[in-house]
């Protein structure tokens, strides 16, 4: 077949399938839905077990260290098991320390600061008032609602709903199925991980190209060391950003030590926009509660702990396992939050810089082809320019036979003269 024909005929089918899943885009949708509800535990799982990969390679590279000068080694399946093991119960003893110490001390401290704002609403107004300024349409908004009721409703009612949600997906035969099978899916995909990637080498150098394949796995390589590198160091560095900025929230005597502390840690997973947001609120509930000179304080330690953070801490902690701008961290946080929320800002980080990375590396090797392209013109050039052409080797050819044919006619001229001399003195 003709490589024109095949061509039209394969951007007229895609034409026809699009424009038949365009008038069906309704039906469309529900089968993709259940398609994704079909395999919403193998997605499940893939997404467990890539994120709980990160601390388990921690565990694989300190038992290699503990074992390195040992007679008897572990194998590596033993290895493996143990790593994951210790992953697990990591995870599950941060869950715990999270709903017992962390969510208590969060839920005290936004009830304070809900009932420290409220008492300060009236001084506010006054201090409006004294100053020509028209407080009507505030006194009229504050007094339509309480905000120490609304944070007690919602500290509240969080454990209900939590409960709700529990008891909801308890009884939901098909999330209980589905997380289930994501967590047994990620398990055997952990005790199996190097089996599966040497199999998924085999499948795609078998089926493509090799030049393709190598693309292929390069990229997927780039992806989870990228994604390793960034997890991995975001959440030690938070942890040591929180606590240092509770140690010095505590030293100092501000207030909202662990609020501020939880909220700077969270935030740290987005560079260069979660510092101000957790400064913000920071600052915000301390001039609200003691005044603006608990505020300034506030605004001096947290810069402080920042400094030490970002000068001693993350670079040797995450150091340039990114590797992105300002400009493309903000736009890749942007993009993630509107798709996809908290959520999509953490992972979109990661993969903003593995795409900067594709593009990067696509860039030089075209501007290397350019140059060796120029390169190749200039010698071929200065080549031609030493190396005379045809015109001119059969000038020169011509010109020396001219040269030889008249030195002969001089010298049998020449000689003929001799001869007749000879004969005239005889």
């Amino acid at each position: 077949m003709d490589k024109r024909l095949k061509n039209s005929l394969i951007v007229t089918a895609f034409g026809v399938i699009l424009f038949a899943a365009l008038m069906h885009i309704a039906e469309l949708s529900a089968f993709l839905g259940r398609v994704f509800d079909l395999f919403l535990p193998i997605i499940a799982g893939l997404i467990i077990a890539f994120v709980m990969n990160v601390p388990m390679r921690g565990f694989e590279k300190l038992m290699g260290k503990m074992f390195k000068n040992a007679r008897k080694k572990p194998s590596q399946k033993l290895t493996d098991g143990i790593s994951l093991t210790l992953t697990i119960l990591v995870v599950v003893l941060i869950i715990v320390l999270i709903c017992t110490m962390v969510i208590p001390e969060l839920v005290v401290s936004v009830k304070q600061a809900a009932k420290e704002i409220d008492d300060k609403i009236p001084l506010l107004i006054e201090f409006l008032q004294k100053n020509g300024i028209d407080s009507e349409f505030i006194t009229e908004k504050l007094s339509s609602f309480n905000l120490e009721k609304i944070f007690e409703g919602l500290s509240e009612n969080a454990g209900g709903v939590l409960s709700s949600v529990t008891d909801a997906a308890a009884g939901a035969v098909n999330g209980v199925v589905n997380a289930v099978f994501g967590i047994i899916i990620a398990v055997y995909l952990l005790l199996s991980k190097r089996e599966l990637a040497v199999n998924c080498k085999k499948l795609i150098n078998a089926h493509l190209k090799k030049k393709t394949a190598d693309s292929i796995i390069k990229a997927a390589k780039a992806v989870d060391d990228t994604y390793s590198k960034f997890f991995s160091g975001q959440c030690l560095e938070a942890f040591l950003l929180a606590a240092l900025m509770f140690i010095a929230f505590t030293i100092a005597g501000l207030p909202y030590a662990s609020v501020v502390a939880v909220l700077t840690g969270v935030c740290s997973f987005i560079p260069y926009v979660g510092a101000f947001v957790a400064v913000a609120v920071g600052v915000v509930l301390t001039l609200f509660t003691d005044g603006i000179y608990k505020a300034i304080i506030c605004f001096v330690v947290f810069e402080a702990v920042q400094f030490v953070e970002n000068q001693f801490i993350y670079p040797y902690v995450v150091g340039g396992s990114v590797g992105l701008s300002p400009l493309w961290t903000l736009i890749a946080a942007l993009m993630g939050g509107k798709l996809m929320g908290i959520v999509g800002m953490i992972f979109f980080i990661p993969l903003m810089a593995v795409i900067s990375t594709f593009i990067e590396a696509d860039i030089q090797r075209r501007l290397a082809k350019k140059a060796a392209a120029a390169e190749g013109t200039d010698n071929t050039e200065i080549a031609s320019a030493d190396t005379p052409d045809e015109t001119e080797i059969s000038q020169a050819a011509v010109v020396r036979d001219i040269q030889t044919q008249t030195g002969s006619g001089r010298t049998n001229n020449s000689s003929d003269s001799r001869r007749k001399g000879k004969k005239r003195r005889r």
